[in-house]
């Protein structure tokens, strides 16, 4: 099912898929697996918007603890970190930082159990996305050990998109754009969101799509580029309309309601190049290059490692 999940096969194919997994698990009376498939569920639940918290596990009367006491007691790690990974997850695509950092140390103890499963990555991309995310209004303390973090996440990210360009790519590009963004590199930031766009969409990975949009619309909304924010966004929310998180999208409307106005796009692949905009890009960059400029810069490690 997680499987599933990361190659951004849409949720209610997974769900289904879940439903019978669920099934065979009951009846071969492996009740550890059965949990974390529930778990797993309820995840899917949670980017549906179908629990009562993006960080609560309770569709249907669900009963968290239970399941994660089932877990524990048959001593089954494997559930226990994608149960930390899971929530990792969530509380980063609602924006909820700390929650997603105190998920991922929570995580860090017991990733053994994930080792070589492609959970495993995920939780480093989204490790490495939450540090960036925190950078900037940490405490020179914080920063200094977020950028020790953020060295080791960047050379096992660096590492598997050489090896598998077509499954990680996406991903490190994505976290090299936002260390960009952190460390005032503007122009050099947006290539990096383009590329990380591409590849993603070129992979079939709807879900990595959605969040490198979100973030690059995030990443001009700050620097007052209303036009492009606008263009990313709606695109992220079309993504994720396509993925099936329903869950995010309903999120996104609260915080953009004038996303709700508007049609989704025909082609979701508008960037900073697309005529839609119609806006001349070598003056957005070097309007990008003067808001830079002027802005304090930042350090962290592996910023040019490509």
């Amino acid at each position: 099912m997680w499987q599933a999940i990361e190659r951004g096969d849409t949720l209610e194919d997974v769900g289904a898929l879940a439903a019978r997994n669920a099934a065979f698990a009951r009846q071969s009376h492996i009740a550890a697996v059965y949990e974390t498939i529930r778990l797993e569920q309820q995840f899917v639940a949670s980017l549906q918007g179908r629990t009562s918290d993006a960080l609560k596990f309770d569709e249907g009367g669900f009963d968290e603890a239970a399941s994660l006491g089932a877990i524990a007691s048959a001593a089954f790690g494997c559930g226990i970190v994608f149960h930390h990974i899971m929530k990792q997850m969530l509380a980063f695509l609602h924006g909820r930082h700390a929650e997603a950092l105190e998920a991922a140390r929570q995580a860090e103890p017991t990733l053994g159990a994930a080792m070589a499963m492609p959970i495993e990555a995920t939780h480093h991309f989204y490790h490495a996305l939450t540090l960036t995310a925190l950078y900037p209004a940490a405490t020179a303390a914080e920063q200094a050990e977020f950028a020790r973090l953020l060295e080791g996440k960047l050379q096992k990210l660096r590492l598997w998109a050489e090896n598998c360009p077509e499954n990680y790519r996406n991903r490190y590009t994505l976290v090299l754009a936002e260390v960009a963004r952190i460390e005032g590199r503007t122009a050099e930031a947006m290539d990096l969101y383009e590329a990380a766009i591409r590849s993603a969409r070129d992979n079939g990975f709807a879900q990595n799509e959605a969040l490198a949009f979100e973030l690059a619309a995030q990443f001009y909304a700050a620097r007052g580029f209303e036009t492009f924010a606008n263009a990313y966004l709606r695109n992220a929310r079309y993504c994720y309309v396509r993925w099936g998180a329903h869950g995010k999208v309903r999120q996104l409307d609260q915080s953009h309601p004038h996303l709700r106005e508007e049609p989704a796009p025909l082609n979701p692949t508008i960037t900073t190049s697309a005529p839609a905009e119609q806006l001349d890009l070598a003056t957005v960059v070097k309007l990008s290059q003067a808001v830079s400029a002027t802005r304090a810069r930042v350090s962290p490690p592996e910023s040019r490692a490509q």
